[in-house]
């Protein structure tokens, strides 16, 4: 039998990575409300076997909690047996996720957290939510964008290839044609014309697999500065919150785009694994 697991458990976990948020400097997470009504169904269709353990229906849970006002959303979903006893769980799911999903919990950009959990004997199912509140930049003009170019999109991929060469993993290459799938979105961003989020993630990830693309995942931050200084920056904020997608094995190639337009730099950054 499925139980969905509520308070006390979730605010076990919550209390685990307000320890890290405040070891680390950063203001404490505080509890999305209503999420349970949002992803509960799923979490407990996955812990029944009746749907694979990944991120269908993202789009549908994102876009709900983009309706409370909200300007940005990450996801994460996993599954593990860990000890029945509920308090052992919650350490356990807690030192799980601050070690798969440390990039998230330490993310300055992400205020609140959301949980929908299942348990099934020792089986513990989760999706837990990264939210931001509404991000968004002053206005500014399409005309006045500066959208990086290739050499400044290989520096940033240069900084990554580092922390793969480190790690004894290949290098990735340039994913071709990103900047016809990203330029648009950053620049909306960077103009104030939508909230810092990865609204669209699903078209994206769509034309990246008709590149040859059999993977996706993304990441989009907002720094201010402008120049060569803003992309070296956004290689460091890169480096910082998207160490799992880095140092994924299977990783073969990586898009980036930089936008700026004054002081405000936006950037986003893809990640696939190509058979072509």
């Amino acid at each position: 039998m499925v139980e969905i697991l509520a308070a006390p458990f979730e605010q076990d976990v919550l209390a685990a990575f307000n320890k890290a948020r405040t070891a680390a400097k950063l203001a404490a997470f505080t509890l999305f409300p209503n999420y349970h009504a949002i992803a509960d169904a799923q979490v407990k269709l996955i812990a029944d076997g009746k749907a694979p353990v990944n991120n269908d229906g993202f789009k549908g849970r994102a876009d709900k909690v983009f309706a409370t006002g909200r300007g940005g959303y990450q996801e994460a979903v996993g599954q593990k047996e860990f000890d029945a006893d509920l308090k052992k769980g919650a350490a356990a799911l807690a030192a799980e996720l601050l070690n798969t999903q440390k990039a998230k919990v330490n993310d300055a950009s992400q205020t609140e957290v959301a949980f929908a959990i299942a348990k099934k004997g020792k089986q513990y199912t989760w999706l837990v939510a990264f939210i931001a509140k509404t991000a968004t930049v002053a206005k500014g003009k399409k005309e006045d964008v500066k959208i990086s170019t290739a050499k400044d999109d290989e520096l940033v991929i240069a900084e990554i290839n580092k922390v793969r060469v480190a790690k004894k993993l290949s290098k990735v290459a340039v994913l071709d044609g990103y900047h016809a799938i990203g330029d648009a979105f950053v620049t909306e961003i960077a103009t104030g014309s939508k909230p810092l989020n990865t609204e669209g993630f699903d078209d994206r990830a769509d034309k990246v697999f008709a590149k040859g693309g059999t993977t996706y995942n993304e990441g989009v931050g907002l720094l201010t500065g402008a120049g060569a200084k803003a992309v070296q920056e956004s290689a460091v904020q890169i480096l910082k919150q998207q160490g799992k997608n880095i140092e994924e094995p299977e990783t073969t190639h990586v898009g980036v785009v930089v936008a700026t337009v004054g002081e405000t730099t936006v950037w986003l950054v893809g990640f696939t694994r190509n058979e072509l």
